[in-house]
């Protein structure tokens, strides 16, 4: 208990593309959850119990939340090398590129997509392939910009008829603009921005 407290309280300093591999993996299940299943719950209130007790709902919350961890992970992914990209500059740009495909496309791969056939995630690789092609062509967009249409597809397909939803846009995109911005502030705190691009350097062929 002692030794996770000591871990929250200071963190570990991010060093190493393994270590910022990790962190990637793990912001980009924390707000797609919150941007799907606490959005749910909090909607929900005191029935929240029941709600999750329906399977038609468990079963349309379930493709929610995995379609949004893909387009959260891309978004995450996306500030992550905008962050690193100016101590990349020049030579170490395609490095710092074709190691956050890697990346994501790891992550994917260990979460098999619930109800897709043998294309799994592949829509979700190409449109993050597009998406970072795009980023690149100008200077990187300020964390807070980067999940704007992210927002509005995962807020369309929560689980929560229009009717009741209609008036929260605002609540999903804040939720999203909160977890980008944190994210890139724990970067800039923790990351070692030459150390972890010199090492994608060394090791690109």
């Amino acid at each position: 208990m002692l030794k996770n407290l000591a871990a929250w309280l200071a963190p570990p300093p991010i060093r190493t593309p393994e270590d910022l591999a990790g962190f990637i993996a793990t912001e980009s299940a924390r707000v797609a959850q919150k941007a799907t299943t606490g959005y749910c719950r909090t909607k929900a209130g005191a029935n929240h119990d029941l709600l999750f007790k329906e399977a038609g709902f468990l079963a349309a919350l379930d493709e929610c939340r995995w379609s949004a961890y893909g387009l959260v992970a891309a978004d995450i992914c996306l500030v992550a090398e905008g962050f690193l990209r100016p101590a990349a500059a020049g030579a170490g740009e395609e490095a710092l590129a074709a190691w956050v495909l890697a990346v994501y496309d790891g992550m994917l791969d260990a979460q098999p997509h619930p109800g897709r056939g043998p294309e799994g995630w592949s829509a979700e690789k190409a449109e993050m392939r597009a998406r970072l092609a795009r980023s690149r062509m100008a200077e990187p967009i300020p964390p807070a910009n980067v999940g704007f249409d992210t927002a509005r597809r995962i807020f369309d397909s929560l689980p929560v008829h229009p009717s009741l939803r209609r008036e929260d846009f605002e609540v999903v995109q804040n939720l999203m603009r909160f977890g980008h911005v944190t994210f890139f502030d724990e970067l800039s705190k923790r990351a070692d921005k030459a150390a972890i691009v010199a090492a994608l350097h060394q090791d690109s062929p």
